[in-house]
């Protein structure tokens, strides 16, 4: 379940992450690396959240062999 994009699912922060789910791209205006992407308007690139079992310390948009 942790590869299903946000976008897809709806809902708001919270009710993902309680879900187990990671965030894709953050709101507008949250994250400038995010609204870098959104402005490009790419959606092949590292989700906001990393993996829970992350081997690279857990940073947002993070691209370790676990989260990417």
């Amino acid at each position: 379940m942790d590869n299903l994009l946000m976008a897809d699912l709806g809902g708001d922060e919270m009710t993902r992450q309680m879900q187990g789910l990671r965030v894709h791209k953050t709101e507008k205006g949250e994250c400038v690396y995010c609204d870098k992407e959104r402005k490009r308007r790419n959606d092949f690139h590292p989700s906001h959240q990393p993996m829970g079992s992350c081997k690279s310390g857990g940073r947002n948009h993070c691209t370790c062999d676990t989260c990417f």
